[in-house]
């Protein structure tokens, strides 16, 4: 009842259990609480309680408190000491009440504890008898951080906190929900590779020893009770008789986890609604601990419950909205955003935009961290990852558990760039177009107290994607500010002393630019790199990076045409070195040699449909995106050839135009003219596509061609080096890439369209020999993907393993696609500007042949 939480139900015991003995008169259990004594956040106080069990008298009995640093240096001059004659907040009984021995003491200038700066002191109580003799101890690590809410802000040691989060299970595709150390600090550490510096423990209070790692890697933690109702919704949450059980699990919690410097708030579960029995925990929490926020999201609760608002999947003018209501005065985290199911994770960029330009709106957590797949051995020996439909779950709800930033065996999902390069602690601003040219920009230190001292700066000028200049140099010392680079920066009341940035200092890179190559495009990379190995990163990892583009070129158009007439057989374009050949009857190229050697399998052809994602096909059913596609006839268009003629172009040219319609049910719907311009060696194509306004918002609008097997290498120069579409390219710096076909493909568990790069120059398939085409972009960019199955194979198959593996290269050239989504997972949320709507789309590329002395 309590504990459904929309998961993989797994029984057994699943963490360690222990027995443990002590003496007859022990230290049963203490408490740390640190808080700063000045408004500077300087000097602290330390408080720390010891709770003893009873025994006949408490007189004689003492319990003393050391102190050490993280060197293991003694920071108390001797250590402190009290007898047993306090009285226990926790665990008073009749008679006597006493046998409690509490510490407060002032630290002068600790190091403060946060996710940048770790920093941990180690705390050591020892409980001595009447004789003097030490009879048990107990140690803890102490982080001297104070978590508060001031004027609507969520402060951590007196700066605004922005929340880098990600909701996390416990999970292992081979252990299911049995973690070993290595696998939680495999994790931990991938997360702050990502720019993550916070964990929702979705949705039950995790193993110790995750908070071990927590404390030591810095990693926030939001604490959330083990409670979840979910189908019963807030039934038992108003139920008297369940008052107790609420109760209980948040005491549980609360006492396990009230000394770890990580924890910075108390969850109170989980999509129960909201009752009594959860004011109930929240009055507890507050008045037992009282150091940390409290917060829950299930049933819009107000402050009496939630110290913080924390919606799930908000729309971003609710945001605004909300923020700007008088009556909410409370800071804003998301406790869930950003559905990470399978390909999606698109218009991640708004929410950082957002979070960077209103005080009060201060991050998030993501849902969710890793695919909880399951790994099974095949028949064949093989091993695949498995969702759950084979289970029995259906096909729709089993998926959502593959909803993670990154794959089952943590490999990196293209999304997870996205989110990487979006909340980065350092953001660099273009001033104007004479000042990039220039090399002077803005930067923005997001971090929360860390200075810019740890990261250098790489630059490097590329020319069509070829580095031409590079240079290393030292980021100025730039004090963190609070966390807002927008221009309209809205700062309510003071920050406790801390002095808000207005305006971002200046960056200037040393770069040249005093001649340019004709036609090329210039830009400038900027990546923030470590200085110096971190417990979770090697000297040179890449914190933060941004790309600016340097205008120069403009490309050649196309030469005019002339004389057409109507063919009746093939016709044959080129010679030897680079030639083809046209069928008139299918409209579509036959063949495509280079040096003789043939390159196509099945010439282009117009494609508007793509292998829907699970955010196209979302919970099933007539309305979503991928119904309406199909409804339309979108992946069961007839093709009809309507007119073609050749006409000679220049002195040995030839150009072929070709008028084709795609039908359903004899209904037209689009109508495309496509011309081929075969001159100088070089073929021309171009396509015009009239879409029917009938039609729904399409998935893509482009032409597709099947090529030889042989063509097993790629090179692009434009958007990479991984998968990147429309509503998810901010990651994805412009250059040049280069990657065998084979390793374009992602490999999601569940098949989607997938491997496409946008904002193309120019494509190269070639063979190992470096005999090849390329396919250069004129007017305007085009988008590819090349994969090794068709768009059929991946929306015919349920499971990764089931795809075939087919030789030849299935090539998608498009004018335009549709992005991705990715707000919620069981919804359609393609935000409008990133749909592909019907009208006239107009594009057009050269192929030309590559030989080794051309490349």
């Amino acid at each position: 009842y309590l504990e459904d939480q929309d998961y993989w139900q797994m029984s057994g015991i699943q963490r360690d259990v222990t027995l443990f003995a002590k003496p007859r008169v022990h230290l049963r259990d203490f408490a740390i609480r640190t808080r700063f004594t000045d408004r500077q956040y300087r000097d602290a106080i330390l408080e720390v309680t010891a709770f003893c069990s009873r025994c006949e008298a408490a007189n004689g009995w003492t319990v003393s408190l050391e102190l050490f640093d993280d060197r293991d240096r003694p920071v108390l001059d001797t250590p402190l000491r009290d007898d047993l004659n306090g009285v226990s907040t926790a665990y008073s009984g009749n008679k006597p009440d006493s046998f409690c021995a509490t510490f407060t003491t002032t630290i002068k200038a600790p190091h403060h504890w946060n996710a940048e700066t770790p920093v941990l002191y180690t705390a050591v109580l020892a409980l001595r008898d009447p004789a003097g003799a030490v009879v048990d101890a107990e140690s803890a690590r102490v982080g001297f951080r104070q978590v508060e809410i001031r004027d609507g802000l969520l402060l951590l040691n007196g700066r605004r906190l922005v929340i880098r989060g990600v909701n996390q299970h416990e999970h292992n595709s081979r252990t299911g929900r049995v973690l070993s150390d290595e696998w939680m600090r495999r994790e931990l550490v991938a997360m702050k590779r990502l720019n993550l510096n916070a964990v929702r423990t979705s949705h039950y209070p995790h193993d110790t020893r995750w908070y071990d790692l927590c404390d030591e890697l810095g990693i926030y933690v939001t604490d959330e009770a083990n409670l979840e109702t979910h189908q019963l919704w807030g039934a038992l949450s108003r139920s008297p008789e369940w008052a107790g059980a609420y109760l209980q699990r948040a005491v549980r919690m609360v006492l396990r986890d009230r000394n770890r410097p990580c924890v910075l708030t108390w969850l109170l579960g989980n999509e129960s609604s909201c009752g009594a029995n959860h004011a109930a925990m929240a009055a507890w929490i507050r008045a037992f601990d009282g150091t940390r926020p409290v917060q829950y999201e299930s049933g819009h609760p107000g402050p009496e419950v939630s110290d913080i608002l924390a919606p799930m999947y908000p729309d971003l003018g609710w945001v605004r909205d909300t923020l700007a209501d008088p009556a909410e005065k409370r800071p804003l985290v998301m406790c869930e955003y950003a559905y990470g199911k399978g390909n999606s994770g698109g218009d991640f960029f708004k929410f950082w935009d957002l979070v960077c330009s209103l005080p009060r709106f201060q991050g998030g957590f993501m849902w969710d961290w890793a695919d909880k797949a399951l790994e099974q051995t095949l028949a064949d020996g093989r091993t695949a990852y498995r969702y759950g439909e084979s289970e029995g779950e259906g096909p729709h709800v089993a998926r959502m558990c593959l909803n993670g930033i990154v794959f089952a065996d943590l490999a990196l999902k293209p999304a997870a760039y996205e989110m990487w390069k979006c909340q980065a602690p350092v953001r660099i601003e273009a001033i104007s177009p004479d000042d990039t040219r220039a090399g002077r920009f803005r930067i923005h230190n997001l971090f929360l107290e860390s200075t810019l001292e740890h990261l250098d700066l790489l630059w490097e000028v590329h020319a069509d994607g070829d580095p031409v200049q590079a240079g290393r140099m030292r980021l100025p010392a730039v004090a963190p500010c609070d966390g807002l680079t927008s221009a309209n920066r809205m700062v309510a009341a003071a920050l406790g002393g801390f002095a808000v940035e207005r305006q971002a200092p200046l960056l200037t890179v040393p770069f040249v630019l005093d001649t340019v190559r004709p036609g090329a495009e210039y830009t400038l990379n900027l990546r923030c790199v470590l200085t110096h190995d971190t417990p979770w990163a090697p000297t040179g990892h890449c914190v933060a990076w941004e790309q600016f583009r340097l205008p120069v070129g403009v490309p050649a158009l196309p030469p005019p045409v002339r004389n057409a007439t109507r063919p009746e057989r093939p016709v044959a374009l080129g010679d030897d070195a680079f030639g083809g050949i046209f069928d008139p009857a299918t409209a579509m190229l036959t063949s495509l040699r280079v040096v003789g050697r043939e390159t196509l399998v099945r010439g282009f052809h117009e494609c508007f449909f793509r292998a829907p994602t699970d955010i196209d096909e979302a919970q099933g059913g007539a309305a979503t995106y991928a119904s309406r596609w199909r409804a339309a006839g979108l992946d069961a268009l007839t093709r009809t050839v309507d007119a073609v003629a050749v006409s000679a172009l220049g002195d040995r040219g030839l150009r072929i135009v070709s008028d084709t319609t795609c039908s359903v049910n004899g209904q037209p719907l689009v109508r495309t003219r496509t011309r081929y311009a075969f001159e100088d060696g070089a073929l021309f194509v171009a396509a015009a596509f009239n879409l029917a306004e009938s039609l729904p918002f399409l998935p893509r609008i482009g032409l597709e061609g099947v090529f030889d097997a042989a063509l097993v290498n790629a090179e692009w120069f434009g958007r990479g080096p991984f998968e990147n579409y429309s509503d998810r390219k901010h990651a994805a710096a412009l250059g040049r890439y280069a990657a065998p076909v084979a390793d374009l493909a992602v490999p999601y568990v569940y098949p989607a369209e997938n491997g496409a790069r946008q904002d193309v120059r120019w494509l190269a398939l070639t063979r190992a020999d470096g005999t090849g085409l390329r396919f250069r972009a004129v007017q305007p960019l085009f988008q590819f993907s090349a994969l090794h199955q068709s768009w059929r194979d991946l929306a015919d198959a349920k499971y990764i393993d089931e795809l075939p593996r087919r030789p030849e290269v299935y090539l998608h050239i498009d004018a335009a696609q549709s992005g991705l989504g990715g707000d919620t997972g069981w919804s359609q949320n393609i935000h409008p500007e990133y749909k592909v709507q019907p009208g006239l789309y107009l594009f057009t590329f050269l192929i030309e042949p590559l030989t080794p002395a051309t490349l």
